[in-house]
């Protein structure tokens, strides 16, 4: 009876993890489920692989409350910096903070940055490089301002003037405080 109840039990495990958003994570979960069907372990290595997991999700949870607490006492306005030190150390006391976690956290974003940043410059090339080289005929659209009978400023060149715009968007608006990144 226990096989059986068991059997359902992973099965459901299986429905449930169809219904996870982050791909890599869902295709982990089906392979654990899948990978535990199949193996012929005894109880107890179940169980301990079972704690090992649900340890792993409780840090992971635990980190990013005690991130997003900090982020909520530093995102309010109108505080004094004596009320702010008093929230952060409030904070610190509550939740468990080491350098590992700050630093993996803060490598994280400035990745983040500057990923975008380099997106951003990318889009500037290449912007600068329709503007700069020779198009054929094919891609020369209507011609919006002549400076020479033979020369001037088409509707490419506009499209191209968006994209390097874009691309210095992209490029400066990580690196600002306020920037939701």
């Amino acid at each position: 009876m226990s096989t059986l109840k068991s059997k359902i039990a992973l099965r459901t495990g299986l429905n449930n993890a169809k219904t996870i958003p982050d791909a890599q994570l869902r295709n982990a979960v089906e392979n654990l489920v899948h990978e535990v069907k199949q193996c012929n372990s005894s109880t107890n290595t179940l169980l301990h692989v079972k704690d090992a997991l649900n340890e792993a999700i409780d840090n992971k949870i635990k980190l990013q409350q005690s991130i997003e607490a900090f982020q909520q006492v530093a995102e309010q306005d109108g505080m004094s910096r004596l009320e702010l030190l008093d929230n952060f150390s409030v904070l610190l006391e509550q939740h468990e903070v080491d350098s590992t976690m700050t630093t993996s956290y803060l490598k994280r974003h400035w990745v983040n940055k500057l990923l975008k940043s380099l997106i951003g410059m990318v889009l500037i090339t290449l912007g600068f490089a329709m503007i700069v080289l020779p198009t054929p005929d094919v891609f020369e659209m209507y011609t919006i301002f002549y400076l020479s009978e033979q020369d001037g400023v088409t509707l490419m060149d506009l499209i191209s003037l968006l994209i390097v715009l874009t691309g210095v968007f992209f490029a400066i608006t990580p690196w600002f405080k306020n920037s939701n990144s």
